[in-house]
């Protein structure tokens, strides 16, 4: 079975590393990455040559980049009937308390430092993409539980 992680970052070495993390340690996991969260919106609305649309496992966003942050990128997801089930990520090099309860209330299903070396994203990608087969994420999405907020490892 293939499963679909949408990654949105602006800066292309973390959408390399990630891409290439998961190529290695799970190939079954396809990584689309896209460089905006306005890109995200494309991937997400555009419909597919066999009818419907796309809809990732999970979606894996940057907190910040230019136009429109990862918060706001969030925020539209939540606010939407079609997409506000759907399991994200945050990703991020900040450690900023308050953009992690900010995550939280808008119903982000984790929050995850970036990780500074290539065996710490190995480690990342292994965990992530046994959520991701798990079906968890997608389960605590639709129970709207409060708990899930800690259903991925937190770096702090």
């Amino acid at each position: 079975m293939t499963y679909l992680l949408l990654h949105v970052d602006d800066h292309p070495g973390d959408l390399e590393l990630l891409r290439n993390a998961m190529l290695e340690t799970d190939p079954d996991v396809q990584v689309e990455s896209v460089a905006s969260a306005a890109a995200a919106l494309t991937f997400l609305t555009a419909d597919l040559p066999t009818g419907g649309q796309r809809c990732p496992d999970l979606v894996m966003i940057d907190i910040n980049m230019p136009l429109i942050s990862g918060i706001q990128l969030l925020r539209l997801l939540k606010e939407s009937p079609q997409w506000q089930k759907l399991p994200a990520l945050m990703f991020s090099s900040s450690q900023r308390s308050v953009e992690r309860a900010v995550c939280k209330q808008l119903g982000a299903a984790g929050f995850m430092r970036k990780p500074a070396h290539w065996t710490d994203y190995l480690t990342f990608t292994r965990k992530l993409a046994a959520e991701i087969r798990s079906g968890r994420l997608r389960e605590m999405q639709r129970t709207d539980d409060s708990s899930t907020y800690s259903a991925l490892p937190v770096a702090d």
